[in-house]
């Protein structure tokens, strides 16, 4: 599995999430509250989006998480080969709620946002 993150400007929680993906047909979402965590089945594979603090990441992603005053952090675990219904489902979150798409390093780069998703690379 390999993870992206999104870094939204608005809290999240599990249920608001949810609600972004109640009605995408073909895919089982189920919302694991305690844990802070939800878990889609798209039919090919389990994308797992996790919840996450500031104080997980290191300081280079905390200083771009104080600069661009990201309220909520969602680490998305997927399959690289799956990675399109992946970015699908995370621009529907970019719709939503605005905020960016950011790789699993230092910083978060390269960073994508609802208008250049398309072009996402790691």
């Amino acid at each position: 599995m390999d993870d992206i993150f999104y870094l939204s400007p608005v809290k999240l929680n599990t249920d608001c999430i949810c609600r972004v993906f109640q009605n995408v047909d073909s895919i089982y979402v189920e919302n694991f509250r305690l844990s802070g965590a939800i878990q889609i089945n798209t039919g090919r594979q389990l994308i797992n989006m996790t919840l996450m603090e500031p104080l997980e990441f290191y300081e280079t992603n905390r200083k771009f998480i104080q600069t661009h005053e990201i309220e909520g952090i969602v680490c998305i675990s997927h399959h690289k080969s799956c990675v399109k219904e992946t970015l699908e489902l995370a621009k529907m979150l970019l719709d939503r709620y605005g905020g960016w798409i950011g790789n699993d390093n230092d910083g978060f780069l390269l960073v994508f946002d609802a208008a250049n998703i398309s072009s996402f690379s790691y």
